[in-house]
């Protein structure tokens, strides 16, 4: 088995089928050296979506590749054969294998990882090997579910990461340390998606909103503009998908959530634009 990029997926993918003692190597063109010359019998092509063409086509000139290799890649919001269109019928199969999970350091354990699954028959039988292997949940796929799947996962985490960040910006605006006010908030975050691990949702969710506090509600629409203005904008954007959510948990009184409701659509925060 080949895996090809070096970059935070490689290196977590590479960790964890070691651990799982399947034969494996890492290539990277960074590293200066030329590809295997023999064919593996599974490519995981964990490189940039825009590279994934051009890496698989080296791996088969290079004779990394061939006739009974299978080319799984890594981006989840592409479809394999769109990603390796080039590539269809001069390998075995075609598919993708996506770990969903936020990977910076390359030394993340995979083990309890949910990983979709997509391409053909064969592509689909490899894929599920090595998520066993991992120890992986799989997620089989059609390709047209992809880019929503995809746009979820980043919703959930980048997105998530900019409304951390605004936060953080807050507390640092009334005086915390920033790496301080960071951890603070990363553990409350913490705390939020182990309540939803163990609650589930609506179950999970806590706060103001929640409960139907009007009160305090009100008092965060008055200081969050003074501390962060993008952070005021983003709370009461996602306001009423909280009130929805806490309309569904059931403990906050109707009337509440919707004078709730009713502030913020109030909408004046300043626009730093205008100065």
């Amino acid at each position: 088995m080949l895996i090809v990029g070096a970059g935070p997926v490689g290196r977590a993918l590479l960790r964890g089928l070691q651990e799982a003692e399947l034969p494996v190597l890492l290539w990277s063109r960074r590293e200066g050296r030329p590809p295997p010359a023999q064919p593996a019998a599974v490519v995981l092509l964990a490189v940039r979506d825009e590279a994934i063409g051009e890496a698989a086509e080296s791996m088969l000139r290079a004779g990394a590749a061939g006739p009974g290799s299978v080319l799984l890649h890594c981006a989840g919001a592409l479809p394999p054969e769109e990603a390796l269109a080039a590539q269809r019928g001069r390998v075995r199969g075609l598919g993708l294998l996506h770990p969903l999970r936020s990977l910076s350091s390359g030394q993340e354990d995979l083990r309890g990882t949910v990983m979709a699954l997509c391409g053909d028959e064969a592509a689909q039988q490899e894929a599920r090997r090595l998520v066993a292997a991992l120890g992986g949940v799989p997620l089989p796929l059609e390709p047209a579910q992809l880019a929503a799947y995809h746009g979820a996962a980043a919703l959930c985490a980048g997105h998530a990461a900019a409304l951390l960040g605004a936060a953080v910006e807050v507390l640092v605006a009334i005086g915390l340390d920033r790496r301080h006010a960071e951890q603070a908030l990363a553990a409350l975050c913490q705390s939020m998606t182990d309540n939803v691990l163990r609650l589930g949702l609506p179950a999970a969710l806590t706060g103001p909103i929640a409960r139907g506090d009007v009160a305090t509600v009100r008092r965060h629409l008055q200081a969050l503009p003074r501390a962060n203005a993008e952070a005021a904008r983003l709370y009461r954007s996602l306001a009423p998908a909280v009130s929805r959510l806490a309309a569904r948990k059931g403990t906050a009184p109707a009337a509440a959530l919707e004078q709730i409701d009713a502030l913020v659509a109030q909408d004046d925060t300043p626009d730093p634009e205008e100065g």
